[in-house]
């Protein structure tokens, strides 16, 4: 849609049809910040007042609504020679097959299932404005018989409607299909991650724990990390801030290992690494390169010390693996011990920078 047709499209009357409060002043509030001018009818026959009254450029109507439907609306407002060039767009969280016969049928221009978009539906109005100012003129309208659940149905319809409304109903249905495809994809994510840092989480790295000992890409090094001083940030910053603290712990690690490493954060303060193909020599550079990274976090203006225990271990066959991850742990534990000994000494520097 180019700027030009919609600054066209600007100031063109639209009526709303929606029985609920709250849908009418969102459909509303959506339409008057993309220009249009706005009128509200909270019932079909309040509707046909003001259709028949003054033709708008629009009527957007809800198809579920007491006394008159929206199928009804539609097929009154096109019955009627004082409005039957008015387009209508019907929407509903409707989704068979026969209600968009039942659209069809009524004289209906658009179809729009709900839960839609915004931008889809300011877009599927704009494009029905342009369909309009390409064809301005009266199209022949045209009989056509479709079986649908073993029932005949007759339709009556000019080429050009039916064309809009089955391209409508299409992309309606497209658009769904992506956000279920969206849906899914993130469904799969967060069973594998963890939604705090994006690293991947305890079920994932089980996971990938047991393939490797399946295959062959011994020797495996295991490195435990574990966030010193998360409970005394939480205390005395708040949960925002120690949440700050585990996301630059995340960073930490991400930044420090190749691509085929696995991390994985596995608890509230726990991570674990998997380093495929390396060696403990390979091991024992990543924890100098992660001292490394944490000093260069505490370079950062924060209202805490970053400190991280670690412990490493290496698995040479399958049946090293679980022992290599409790020793990797055990270390974690003892180095943490280690920082606790030097907090105690110093209880000002570490490690949340004097605060107690």
């Amino acid at each position: 849609m180019s700027s030009e047709l919609e600054q066209l499209q600007a100031g063109l009357e639209v009526v709303i049809v929606e029985d609920s409060p709250t849908q009418a002043f969102f459909l509303h509030s959506l339409l008057e910040r993309n220009r249009f001018q706005v009128q509200v009818a909270s019932s079909g026959y309040q509707a046909i007042e003001l259709v028949t009254e003054r033709p708008p450029a629009l009527v957007i109507s809800d198809v579920l609504m007491p006394e008159m439907d929206g199928y009804e609306l539609c097929a009154r407002i096109k019955a009627d020679p004082r409005s039957h060039k008015v387009p209508v767009m019907l929407l509903t969280s409707l989704s068979e097959p026969l209600d968009l016969i039942r659209g069809l049928k009524c004289g209906a221009d658009c179809f729009l299932t709900k839960p839609y978009h915004e931008d889809h539906l300011i877009a599927r109005i704009h494009n029905l404005f342009a369909n309009q100012s390409i064809h301005p003129g009266e199209i022949p309208e045209v009989d056509l018989n479709v079986f649908l659940a073993d029932e005949k149905h007759r339709i009556t319809a000019d080429p050009m409607r039916l064309l809009t409304f089955l391209f409508s109903s299409y992309e309606t249905a497209l658009h769904n299909n992506r956000e279920l495809i969206k849906v899914r994809d993130e469904l799969r994510r967060l069973s594998t991650h963890d939604p705090l840092t994006g690293l991947y989480n305890r079920m994932f790295f089980d996971e990938e724990l047991l393939r490797l000992g399946m295959g062959r890409e011994f020797p495996v090094s295991i490195i435990s990390a574990d966030v010193d001083g998360l409970k005394t940030v939480n205390d005395t910053l708040g949960h925002d801030a120690g949440d700050q603290l585990i996301r630059i712990a995340a960073e930490i690690l991400t930044d420090s290992f190749r691509a085929e490493d696995v991390v994985a954060r596995i608890g509230g303060d726990e991570f674990v690494i998997l380093l495929p193909n390396a060696d403990s020599a390979v091991a024992h550079e990543v924890l100098k390169r992660l001292a490394e990274r944490v000093s260069e976090a505490n370079q950062r203006d924060l209202p805490y010390c970053v400190s991280l225990s670690f412990g490493a271990a290496t698995a040479h066959c399958k049946t090293e693996l679980s022992p290599a991850l409790r020793e990797s742990d055990r270390l974690m534990y003892q180095n943490k011990f280690e920082h606790k000994q030097r907090e105690r000494e110093n209880p000002t520097d570490y490690p949340a920078k004097g605060l107690s």
